[in-house]
């Protein structure tokens, strides 16, 4: 049998040498290399085009790169019938729509005062979907609320938008609940899934479909059926070991029977957190990704095959962590369990906002989210975020005060979300940031960076398994961002993400309690009190 070759020149003049009839070996064998997956064959799928970072038209935004501070871009992405790709710039608060060449076809600013983290479009029509629950129609010279998630639904349960059986946009609910948009939060066919092992049984849109894991399952819903009548599947699988690894595919099934397999191109790194919605199904069969890397947003189209496909190498990445060792250890205050309680409190601590804690909008300050149009004399919930800082209910970044109260008691200003203009905590600011809240809540006797959290001085230690996360253990990835396990969030014995409690500059710019999808999770190291 006759065999050919490519050579992909690497830094060295030795040329690598890779078989023109084993595809993903090549991919993977780039993928170990660190070669930029731009650069890469791959028989996963194919480019359709690059969006560079940046302001304003034809870009795409991303947060301020700050060492410690939670690197963030867009957040979701939808595709029309005819090829437009539409992608929503959560930093810029901005709806791009291009064409499938690439080409910049208009921008759309969206409303304000409204976090959106997801996107769809109905022929030409686009819905955001926010935090909350509130849905808007966006196009030319209209932003229109239209529909509106019950208030007995929990905002944090919302997994995004999918399509019931005859094409209508609904939203659904952890648990499988659908809730169409069209019917104003009448109920459409529920979803169930049952887990036997690395096995799960899913019942959705009328058909019974079994999907088989190579790792520990992670959740699996139906997007749409398709125009073939083939249900289009999204699953996530991760592999065990003490830094989250996720898998994602879409599957098609038609009469219960697996008929194609789309596997996710992996993320490169250094890349932003990972979006809530990458893959996207179309309603020809077609399976989309919006993949984030360092310089450029870009998107695939990605190829079908009829095998089913996984990336082994997560297994061998993701080995247990050789134990660092402890030299002059800082020593918390409190345990597992109290920090976790202090967390709580902190998260829920009440005080009273005035307009003279209005910290400036100059550089380099800025004022969080929730405080921006606070009335004067109002009532908060919750410690501001602030850049380095460590003002929790009984720690403090200055020895001028003791705690957050006393700080704006003194006229110190509440919190500072500005990440990129000073390396450090800006005096007269006051609050808590990842790490400063992580401190604050174990009583560290100094605040510790997430790049501290993994030294030899660190008081916390990577468990050898993400799954063995006790609440009131610590998900950390280093240079980046930090948070307080609470609990897994389980569908039918499926841990699909995680309750947490942390300080992030999404949602307000505070201190709250959040749950992060197993997507948003990847990457983050399970860390323990030593």
């Amino acid at each position: 049998m006759s065999r050919s070759f490519c050579c992909v020149p690497l830094a060295s003049s030795t040329p690598l040498r890779l078989c023109a009839r084993q595809p993903l070996i090549n991919s993977l064998l780039l993928l170990s290399l660190g070669l930029p997956l731009s650069a890469q064959p791959t028989d996963l799928g194919r480019r359709l085009f690059s969006v560079p970072i940046g302001s304003g038209p034809g870009r795409l935004t991303y947060s301020f790169r700050s060492p410690e501070a939670e690197w963030v871009g867009p957040e979701s992405f939808a595709v029309s019938d005819d090829g437009r790709i539409f992608a929503l710039d959560t930093v810029a608060g901005e709806l791009e729509i291009f064409s499938a060449k690439g080409e910049r076809i208009s921008t759309f600013a969206l409303p304000r005062n409204n976090e959106f983290w997801d996107i769809d479009v109905a022929g030409s029509t686009a819905f955001v979907l926010s935090r909350s629950g509130n849905v808007f129609r966006v196009g030319v010279g209209e932003s229109t609320l239209v529909f509106r998630v019950a208030p007995t639904v929990d905002s944090e349960s919302l997994t995004g938008f999918v399509r019931t059986g005859d094409g209508s946009l609904a939203i659904r609910v952890d648990g499988g609940r659908r809730i169409e948009v069209d019917r104003h939060n009448g109920a459409a066919e529920p979803e169930t899934i049952q887990r036997d092992g690395r096995r799960l049984h899913l019942n959705t849109l009328g058909e019974a479909i079994t999907i088989d894991s190579d790792f520990e399952p992670a959740g699996a819903y139906a997007l749409r059926r398709d125009r073939k009548g083939e249900v289009m599947v999204i699953e996530y699988q991760l592999a065990p070991g003490p830094a989250l690894a996720i898998e994602a595919h879409v599957e098609t099934f038609l009469k219960g029977a697996r008929t194609n397999t789309f596997l996710a191109i992996p993320r490169a790194t250094p890349a932003p957190k990972s979006p809530r919605r990458f893959l996207y199904a179309t309603g020809d069969g077609h399976v989309y990704q919006m993949l984030l890397r360092e310089e450029s947003v870009d998107f695939y189209q990605l190829f079908p095959s009829q095998e089913r496909r996984t990336l082994l190498r997560r297994m061998e990445m993701n080995a247990p962590l050789s134990p660092v060792p402890s030299t002059a250890q800082v020593k918390c205050a409190y345990a597992r369990a109290e920090a976790y309680q202090r967390a709580l409190y902190i998260a829920d601590h009440q005080w009273q906002f005035k307009k003279a804690y209005l910290t400036p909008s100059k550089p380099p300050t800025m004022p969080p989210d929730f405080l921006t149009d606070a009335p004067d004399d109002s009532g908060q919930v919750g410690i501001p975020y602030c850049w380095g800082g460590m003002d929790g209910l009984d720690t403090a970044s200055s020895s001028g005060w003791s705690n957050f109260d006393g700080a704006i008691s003194k006229g110190q200003f509440a919190g500072n979300s500005d990440t990129w203009s000073s390396p450090a905590w800006t005096a007269s600011t006051v609050g808590l940031d990842c790490s400063g809240f992580i401190c604050s809540t174990y009583k560290c006797p100094r605040k510790l960076s997430t790049t501290d959290f993994t030294g030899p001085q660190s008081p916390f230690m990577a468990l050898n398994d993400f799954r063995q996360l006790i609440q009131g253990d610590i998900a950390n990835h280093a240079g980046d961002h930090v948070w307080m396990f609470d609990a897994s969030v389980e569908e039918q014995g499926v841990v699909t993400g995680y309750r947490t409690v942390e300080a992030t500059k999404s949602g307000d710019d505070k201190v709250h309690r959040h749950k992060r999808t197993v997507v948003e999770a990847q990457d983050y190291v399970a860390m323990t009190l030593r």
